[in-house]
């Protein structure tokens, strides 16, 4: 029975392994869809919204497969899409930088002025 079992599995290695290797690209050219079609990489991470994300990339294949064309235009590559977010995030980073020091700055004058009433200068 173990000379049966064991020549049964080695039978079935090579579809396997065939299966095996299919199934991690199929699932490598979903996670890069995912990412290119992610707004953010916040919402590419969002694990609340992966299963709505799934099934939009399942009927955008399913329009791809009619139009090939029609809906993917220039995509950007996995690194170029991760530069992008890093550089939108930096911008968004100084933005918030320049807000909080004008806030700041903004209620020390404010201080100052009121301090200035108070001794009245």
């Amino acid at each position: 029975a173990h000379a049966h079992a064991h020549a049964h599995a080695h039978a079935h290695a090579p579809r396997s392994s065939k299966w095996m290797h299919r199934l991690a690209s199929m699932a490598r050219r979903l996670e890069e869809a995912l990412f290119r079609s992610a707004g953010s990489l916040e919402g590419y991470e969002d694990m609340a919204t992966l299963k709505q994300r799934l099934q939009m990339l399942g009927t955008a294949w399913g329009m791809r497969a009619r139009k090939p064309d029609a809906l993917y235009g220039q995509q950007l590559s996995r690194a170029e899409q991760l530069a992008r977010w890093y550089e939108e995030d930096a911008e968004q980073r100084q933005q918030q930088q320049q807000q909080q020091r004008e806030q700041r700055e903004q209620q020390q004058q404010q201080q100052q002025q009121h301090h200035d009433q108070q001794m009245g200068v």
